[in-house]
This record gives C-alpha cells, structure tokens and sequence, in this order.
C-alpha cells in the first residue's frame, strides 16, 4: 500500500477539538499520508499552534464556508485519495488503511464507513451504517444518504475533478450533494465498522444545524437534481432528513 492519501481537515474557533482530530489523524495505521488544515477561524489562536510546525500543510482563509475551505484542500492536495476530516469528529486507528485496501481490490470512486454516534456528554448512543436501499446506488442516495457524513469519505481525486468540487452556494447538506454527483456515474463500497466517531453538537456555531440554511440547501438541491430520472425519491429522501431533524433531541 504506496498510496499517498491526502487528509483534509477544516477548521473554524475550534482549536481544542482540532486537536483531537487531528491526533487521530496522526494516529492512523496507515503512515503515506499528508495533512493538510484549512483554518476558516476568526481568531488567530489555531494560527499560533501551527506556527513552525511544518510538518503539516496549514493554510489560512478569511472565509469560513466549509465548502470553500474543503475545496482550497482539495485544491492543495498531492495525494490521488482524499479522505475528510471534520474538526469535531475523530477516526479510528485503521480507517485509513482499511480504506486503501479497498481501493487496491475494487474499482470504486468512493469509500465509506460506519461510525459510531456520541452525544454531548460524550457517550456512544448507537452505531450507524447503511447500506444502499436498492440496486440502482442514484436511486439509493436520492432516497436516503446512506454515505452519510463527510468525516468518513475516502475519494478518488479524479473523480473530484470529473464531477466537480463541493458547491459552495449550499449552506449544509454539502457531503448529500457531494454524493449524489458520485453516485449517478460511479461505483461506492462502504466498510461496516465503527472507524469513525461522530460528535452531535447543536451549537448555533454549526452551520447545517440552523433550520433556515438546511431549507434553504434542501431547495437547492432538489432544483439542482430535478431533471434526474425518479427525482421524486430526493424529494421525499430530503423530507425524511427533516423529520429526522425534528427529533434529533433524543439523542442528547
């Protein structure tokens, strides 16, 4: 396994958290990596910290849209895999290495995995993997985004440059997008173990927790996709995440 797999972790006022991320990050089994931080922060207290630590790619942006600074990742990647990391979640040890082991067996655009979910007083409140519903993987991802969040992606860089970057005109629901693009041309496998762990926050500082700006990127998107055969499986899979939204109480 040769593979240089590029890490991409977004940051924004969330230093102490980036710090656990990016230890595990560091952590991982699987060593040909790089890691680059796109720090969106209003401070300067995350450009202190990296300050001469040049063993990684650290870059500041006045812009703190996470699609903007994913995509100024991605654009600053040397690696053909890209693998995401949100500051607030963490991987376990081997999901780089599983994930490129992958891969190196299938042809795939993208690679998934489970996660376990964790609640603000930081206990385990379930485990989540999906598979997709149906035989067609468009169909599937219209219907419910069974990928699920960006911190547990691994994409091949070409396929980024097929399709292209994370839109930037979306509030939230920016990896569901991301997916779709994916999953109407190209093959994804997922990996059904807990290698990421997953951090429900309802700080307002969350941009995809703010019921205006999901509406508002949930319209988007099904206008974007409307000339998609069977679109109505999106409009009611972005129906279902709102439901879902409703009743993410029960698991603080």
């Amino acid at each position: 396994m040769n593979e240089l797999v590029s890490i991409i972790i977004i940051t924004y006022n969330r230093l102490e958290l980036l710090k656990r991320a990016l230890k595990s990050a560091e952590q991982q089994s699987y060593k040909n990596t790089e890691i680059i931080i796109v720090d969106g922060s209003s401070n300067n207290h995350t450009e202190l910290f990296f300050k001469n630590k040049k063993k990684y790619n650290y870059i500041k942006n006045t812009n703190n849209h996470p699609n903007v600074l994913r995509n100024i990742g991605i654009e600053s990647s040397v690696g053909n895999l890209l693998s995401f990391l949100d500051d607030d979640d963490t991987w376990e040890i081997k999901k780089i290495e599983k994930q490129v082991r992958v891969f190196e067996k299938k042809d795939i655009a993208l690679c998934y995995t489970g996660k376990n979910i964790i609640n603000k007083n930081n206990h385990k409140i379930k485990y989540s993997y999906k598979k997709p519903k149906f035989n067609s993987l468009l169909n599937s991802i219209m219907w419910d985004n069974f990928i699920g969040t960006t911190s547990s992606i691994m994409i091949n860089k070409k396929i980024i440059t097929e399709i292209g970057n994370f839109d930037i005109q979306l509030p939230a629901l920016q990896d569901y997008d991301l997916c779709i693009r994916v999953c109407e041309k190209f093959n994804v496998i997922g990996i059904n173990e807990p290698l990421v762990n997953y951090y429900y926050n309802y700080s307002k500082k969350q941009i995809s927790e703010i019921t205006q700006n999901f509406n508002l990127a949930s319209n988007i998107i099904n206008a974007k996709y409307s000339n998609l055969k069977n679109n109505k499986l999106l409009t009611l899979g972005l129906l279902k995440l709102k439901l879902k939204r409703k009743v993410r109480k029960i698991y603080e």
